[in-house]
């Protein structure tokens, strides 16, 4: 009985002290064993084998529970890394998706939909942007109003000469005149349509095209369809990582892990890998005990061999506490085993995202990406998030569409390659007007002076015989050219007198001196009131004299028909003060008004419409004539006009008009092109799953296996414990059995 109360004491007293050993520093633990080598060689020496080979399994079990430490301790800051990681890549992947950030550029979503709804709001009828647009529209008509009256103006004279009677080919004759002018018209016409003051009305058209009532309404419509699929991604990003915004649920994570909370966690594995190392101190220690000093002689003449009892109670300590280690080691290692591969499907699954994926998968999350309400957010999710080709940058633009008369088109097409591109190009081509002429005036353009110049020059006088035709083969008239005087002045105008144009350098014969030379040879019929008259031959002369004088009249004849036609076209525009009278820009004029600093046309002949209406008129030859040569006139007063508008209301179409226009439609367009790429957020989300899964999983996994290897080490441990035990209790009971003296069995 006494030696079971003493075994008791002793196992009580130990039990007060276990504490202290298991924490015993690793090295304290290593450096006696470095002492015991040499009488572990020493035992090996003497035939002491199995201890050393016990020894020396002993040394290779708590090496590999001091590695699995190291495995679990290096788990554990991976782990936590990873975590760090992924909540900053998470921090990064909000505040750039949603706020926006420098490098690279991305406007952001909040940001984003707030300029949407800012040009939405600025496009209403009623907002100070496009009241101030119409204001300055109504302002500049003056401008388009001008280039109008000019273009059409061109337009009346480009008629007449187009229209010229047929009757002039049919009798052999051709307008050498039209052929002169056409071409200085025709270039005339395109220093019109390429001038500033055209530049600037088709600024002024374009822009009151662009931000119409019904144009605005579309364009409105085309923002609020496009900010609709962007504030979903907004509200699914924002909700999806809300863990890592809500800072309270995050820090609490963050301190079970490390930093300045709980440290569950790593308190945990420190906890378990203590445990572990005291054990396996406890373990050389009982194995160094059990080799060198576990029997020893009463005395030294004695041959009686008295057994520690230090060593079966040590290992019986160790064993059987390692049974609950190797339990706990296996429960944890396990449930970390079993969160490792849950969070590696998730990798999986993160990894493969895309979008046919997230129309599988989008019923758990209330959504379904094959609808048209929600297809725009799993475009925009495949592309700038998850997209196939990871250095892609795409533009949101291109990603997201609208729907215009049932067609899908991209929101570039519509709100830049529709509008911005449009109205960009318009302003463009007025400092294009202005680089290219100079600064010089419509009216002072070389083109225009040289058109001018050749309307001085009668009509009649460069209507003239045709030459091409084969005058002296033909019976009718070859006689006349035996007479020299027909034929010097055969080819001629159909002007009576002689004249010579400013261009060219020669003198063009009238039909004054070819009739006069065909009345030599009779008696002139002066009946007509133009000169073409023709003559009763005398036939006393001689007979190619008479047939000359004949052939000569019938070339006359040729010139009656001309002059007598009533077929050519004088155009001119209906007044609109009555919708009936002529309205002709040769009485346009204009008055300096102080008031408003600007000039007053009158005889503008403009509908209310800003339109003019042509009157189409015909008009006999001399009229014709008076007709054409006025148009230097009208030209000079049109173009003025022109050139004094754009010199006064320009400015309020290139600045005033442009100002607006770029500050609450161009410069946020600019904004939206050039800052709405989303690549990053595909780069970023990339990096937010290495944090989890090649840096957090594989921190979780090494634990795990730390601690699955540190229980398979306590089996070892266990197995050999209970040995030392089993081995150990056996020579003190024996030696009990053989003293009497001591009743009973030692119990451990």
């Amino acid at each position: 009985v006494e030696p079971r109360r003493l075994g008791r004491r002793r196992r009580r007293h130990g039990a007060r002290h276990l504490a202290a050993d298991l924490v015993v520093p690793l090295l304290l633990d290593v450096l006696p064993l470095l002492q015991v080598l040499p009488r572990l060689q020493k035992a090996a020496q003497d035939g002491l084998e199995v201890e050393a080979v016990l020894i020396a399994i002993g040394i290779g079990i708590m090496i590999g529970i001091i590695v699995s430490a190291a495995m679990a301790f290096n788990g554990y800051n991976t782990a936590v890394d990873g975590i760090d990681n992924m909540a900053c890549t998470v921090a990064q992947l909000l505040n750039g998706t949603l706020s926006g950030q420098e490098n690279p550029s991305f406007l952001g979503m909040i940001p984003l939909l707030k300029l949407f709804s800012s040009m939405e709001q600025s496009l209403s009828p009623t907002a100070g942007f496009m009241l101030g647009i119409r204001a300055q529209i109504d302002s500049t008509a003056v401008i388009s109003e001008s280039v109008m009256v000019a273009s059409e103006t061109f337009g009346l004279l480009k008629v007449a000469l187009d229209n010229m009677p047929p009757e002039i080919a049919s009798n052999k004759h051709k307008c050498e005149f039209c052929q002169v002018l056409s071409p200085a018209l025709a270039t005339s016409i395109d220093v019109l349509d390429n001038g500033v003051g055209a530049a600037l009305a088709g600024a002024r058209k374009e822009i009151d095209k662009q931000l119409s009532p019904e144009m605005s309404s579309d364009l409105q419509g085309a923002l609020r369809q496009a900010a609709m699929p962007l504030a979903e991604v907004k509200e699914l990003i924002r909700d999806t990582f809300s863990f890592f915004t809500d800072t309270d649920k995050f820090l609490q994570l963050r301190g079970h892990l490390a930093g300045d909370g709980p440290k569950t966690v790593m308190w945990i594995c420190s906890i378990i890998i203590i445990i572990a190392l005291a054990l396996s101190a406890c373990m050389m220690f009982d194995l160094t005990w059990f080799c060198l000093w576990e029997e020893r002689k009463v005395s030294a003449e004695s041959l009686d061999t008295k057994y520690s009892k230090v060593t079966h109670r040590c290992a019986c300590c160790t064993w059987c506490c390692g049974w609950y280690f190797a339990i706990l080691a296996f429960l944890v290692g396990g449930l970390l085993a079993v969160v490792s591969n849950v969070l590696s499907s998730v990798c999986l699954i993160m990894d493969d995202m895309d979008l046919p994926m997230l129309e599988d998968m989008g019923g758990s999350f209330g959504l379904d990406f094959k609808q048209p309400e929600t297809q725009q957010m799993g475009d925009i999710l495949d592309q700038c998030v998850f997209p196939a080709n990871r250095t892609a940058n795409p533009a949101l633009l291109d990603v997201i569409t609208i729907k215009e008369n049932g067609t899908k088109v991209t929101m570039r097409e519509k709100i830049i390659g529709k509008v911005k591109d449009q109205i960009d190009s318009a302003f463009d081509n007025i400092d294009k007007s202005l680089q290219s002429t100079g600064g010089m005036s419509v009216k002072e353009t070389p083109a225009v002076q040289e058109l001018v110049s050749n309307l001085s020059n009668p009509l009649d006088m460069m209507i003239l015989t045709d030459s091409g035709h084969d005058w002296q083969s033909d019976p009718s008239y070859s006689p006349l050219f035996a007479e020299p005087a027909l034929r010097d002045g055969f080819i001629s105008s159909v002007r009576c007198s002689d004249g010579s144009p400013n261009f060219g350098g020669q003198t063009i014969k009238g039909v004054e001196q070819f009739v006069a030379a065909v009345a030599a040879l009779g008696t002139r019929a002066s009946v007509r009131p133009d000169c073409a008259d023709l003559t009763v031959c005398d036939v006393s002369k001689t007979p190619p004299q008479v047939a000359a004088c004949g052939a000569g009249n019938e070339y006359v004849k040729l010139k009656q028909k001309i002059l007598d036609l009533g077929t050519f076209r004088c155009d001119v525009f209906t007044n609109p003060t009555d919708d009936f009278s002529d309205c002709d820009p040769l009485s346009l004029t204009g008055t300096y008004d102080a008031a408003s600093k600007k000039t007053v046309y009158s005889s503008t002949c403009v509908y209310p419409d800003g339109k003019v209406k042509r009157k189409q008129k015909n008009c006999n030859l001399n009229e014709f004539v008076t007709y054409v040569s006025q148009f230097a006139t009208r030209i000079n007063n049109t173009l003025g006009r022109v050139d004094k508008v754009v010199e006064e209301t320009g400015p309020g179409i290139s600045v005033g008009l442009k100002k607006l226009v770029t500050q609450y439609l161009l410069d946020p367009m600019n904004v939206i092109v050039n800052g709405v790429t989303c690549g990053f957020i595909g780069a970023t989300y990339r990096k937010m799953v290495d944090g989890l899964c090649y840096q957090s999983v594989v921190g979780f996994t090494n634990i795990s296996r730390s601690y699955n290897a540190c229980g398979a080490l306590a089996l070892f441990l266990i197995v050999l414990m209970y040995g030392v035990w089993r081995r150990t209790i056996d020579n003190v009971n024996s030696r009990m059995e053989v003293k009497p003296e001591n009743d009973g069995v030692v119990i451990p």
